[in-house]
């Protein structure tokens, strides 16, 4: 997975594996930067998104009952 942002100052691109962890770690700075743009709402989003992918990570390793 390559995930790339831009900011005014420069240009980052990041090589991401396609684990639970990193995704859920990407999705995790994606809400912090929503939050700091003044965006509450999608910051919210993005943070229950990561708070879902923890939980079905835990769910498809057994470590989770229903």
């Amino acid at each position: 997975m390559r995930i790339s942002t831009s900011n005014p100052l420069s240009f980052t691109t990041w090589q991401v594996m396609p684990a639970p962890e990193a995704i859920q770690a990407c999705v995790a700075s994606l809400a912090a930067e929503a939050f700091d743009a003044g965006h509450a709402r999608a910051a919210q989003v993005l943070a229950h998104t990561a708070a879902l992918l923890k939980q079905a990570d835990l769910w498809n390793a057994g470590q989770l009952k229903p």
